[in-house]
C-alpha cells in the first residue's frame, strides 16, 4: 500500500482533488498532542462532518463537536465503511489522530483498497454483490434513534424514515427494526469502483476459524441480506474475511500520527492489543467542499 508521509509543516492543502490523484492514505507525523491542527485539516477538506450516534457521549473539546474518541474496547473490528449501513449519504474522507499510541504489540488500524477487494473476489459474488447491493438490518433502541437521526418522538422519527425509498421499518414499542437498502459497491474519490460496505463489522454472529474464541466485534440484533432479501451464508462470510485478511495494511501508530484517506476507497477497521493498554484515538468523518477540479 502506497502511503505519502508528512510532517504538519510539510503538508500541502487537504482538498478534494489531491485524493483523486496518487494520494490513497495520508500519513502525517506530528508531536503535537493538540486535536487543533487535525480539526484545522479535516475542516480544510471538508464542508460538513457525520457524527456517529454510537459515540455522541465520546465528543472530545472541539469547536463544531465532531471529534469523538474511538472506543477503547479491546477487541477486532473488521473493515467497513464508515455510515455504510445508514440511510443517508457516506462520508467521504476518515480522519484519525493517536493522542497515545499502544505499548503492547496489536491495536493497529487496518486498512483494506476496496477495489483490491473487489477485483479478487470470486466471480459469482463480485457479481451478485454489484447487481443486488445489500440490506443491514438492525434493532435501536430509543437512545439511539434519537441520537442517530435527531429527533426525539417517535412521529418525528417516522417523518425521517418515511423519506428515504431504501428503508423500510418498524416501531416496536419506543424501539425501531430498521431494513436499510444500499449498495455494496461503490465509486470512489480516484473514479475506481470497490466493495465499499459495512457487512463485516455489521454481523450478527461470525464463526471464522481464525477469530473462534476471540472478541470478534458482532451484534445479535443485526442482520445482513443480498438485496434480493436472501440470506449471505456463512461460507460467503468467511470467504470475505479470509479476503479482507489477506488484503490488510496494519498500521502501528505513533503518538501524534494523523491518517487521511477515502472513506469508500479503503475499509478500516482495528486489531486488538495482546494485553490491555492504553489506547487513544480520535476520529471524523467528512464531506469534501463541493469545487471544480
Amino acid at each position: 500500500m502506497k502511503i505519502n508521509s508528512y510532517t504538519e509543516r510539510e503538508i500541502p492543502a487537504i482538498t478534494h482533488s489531491i485524493f483523486k490523484k496518487d494520494n490513497p492514505v495520508i500519513l502525517i507525523k506530528g508531536g503535537n498532542d493538540s486535536i487543533d491542527f487535525f480539526e484545522k485539516i479535516s475542516v480544510q477538506a471538508c464542508e460538513s462532518f457525520h457524527l456517529p450516534a454510537t459515540r455522541k457521549d465520546k465528543m472530545v473539546s472541539s469547536k463544531d463537536k465532531h471529534t469523538t474518541e474511538v472506543f477503547r474496547n479491546n477487541l477486532i473490528l473488521s473493515g467497513h465503511t464508515e455510515g455504510a449501513y445508514l440511510p443517508k449519504p457516506t462520508p467521504d474522507l476518515c480522519f484519525f489522530v493517536c493522542i497515545t499510541a499502544p505499548k503492547q504489540n496489536g491495536g493497529e488500524t487496518t486498512l483494506v483498497n476496496s477495489t483490491k477487494m473487489l477485483e479478487e473476489m470470486p466471480c459469482h459474488l463480485r457479481q451478485r454483490f454489484q447487481e443486488e447491493g445489500i440490506i443491514y438490518e438492525y434493532l435501536w433502541q430509543k437512545e439511539r434513534w434519537q441520537a442517530e437521526f435527531n429527533v426525539q418522538t417517535i412521529e418525528e422519527l417516522e417523518i425521517v424514515l418515511q423519506k428515504s425509498k431504501s428503508t423500510t421499518y418498524e416501531i416496536q414499542n419506543q424501539s425501531v427494526k430498521i431494513q436499510q437498502r444500499n449498495d455494496a459497491v461503490s465509486k470512489a474519490l480516484d473514479g475506481s469502483i470497490g466493495f465499499s460496505n459495512g457487512i463485516l463489522a455489521h454481523l450478527p454472529a461470525q464463526n471464522h476459524p481464525d477469530y473462534i474464541g476471540k472478541p470478534f466485534y458482532t451484534n445479535t440484533s443485526n442482520n445482513i441480506y443480498y438485496g434480493s432479501g436472501d440470506n449471505i451464508d456463512n461460507h460467503t462470510i468467511n470467504t470475505l474475511i479470509t479476503l479482507h485478511d489477506k488484503l490488510s495494511y496494519k498500521h502501528r501508530w505513533k503518538t501524534g500520527d494523523m491518517l487521511i484517506f477515502d472513506n469508500r476507497k479503503y475499509l478500516h477497521g482495528r486489531t486488538m492489543t495482546e494485553k490491555p493498554c492504553s489506547r487513544v484515538l480520535f476520529s471524523r468523518f467528512g464531506y469534501i467542499k463541493h469545487q471544480e477540479t
